[in-house]
């Protein structure tokens, strides 16, 4: 019962790692769209 407890464990820590992984890509391309965004704003500013 240990031994399963411990792959359990590494299985879920690596599924951890995953979902924090694809959070952070999340992040990045959210944060991408809103720079995106005000650039856009300001070219049509200057238009």
């Amino acid at each position: 019962c240990g031994k399963h407890g411990i792959e359990h464990r590494q299985q879920l820590n690596i599924e951890l790692e995953n979902i924090m992984q694809e959070h952070d890509l999340i992040q990045q391309d959210i944060g991408l769209s809103i720079d995106n965004d005000l650039l856009l704003k300001e070219i049509d500013k200057c238009e």
